[in-house]
């Protein structure tokens, strides 16, 4: 009977140590879990940012200056207003060299 009462001791042991490290290992997982997922955010962040760069590089218009062949920000350029068009330059010495250049034609 002694052995029946210790082999039951034993066994209960068994289970309550095996059910603690069972605690313990999903505990464990779940903050690796938890980390995988924070990194995935970080990441699916990142490339959505990226994502928000390369649209708003896309919506930046260029124009090309008549005089250096520069293509250049639309918003940048240095504005010249001729027969209600606009000339678009890269720097205002182009802009002046192109007025020079139509004064002596």
């Amino acid at each position: 009977m002694e052995f029946m009462t210790g082999a039951f001791r034993v066994f209960l042991l068994y289970i309550i140590v095996s059910n603690i490290l069972r605690i313990i290992y999903t505990l464990i997982n779940r903050k690796k879990i938890a980390q995988r997922i924070e990194e995935a955010k970080k990441q699916q962040n990142q490339a959505n940012d990226n994502t928000k760069v390369a649209e708003k590089e896309e919506q930046i218009e260029y124009v090309i200056d008549p005089i250096c062949k520069e293509k250049i920000a639309k918003n940048d350029a240095h504005i010249l207003l001729e027969d209600d068009k606009k000339i678009y330059f890269h720097s205002w010495e182009c802009r002046q060299e192109y007025i020079d250049r139509k004064k002596e034609n």
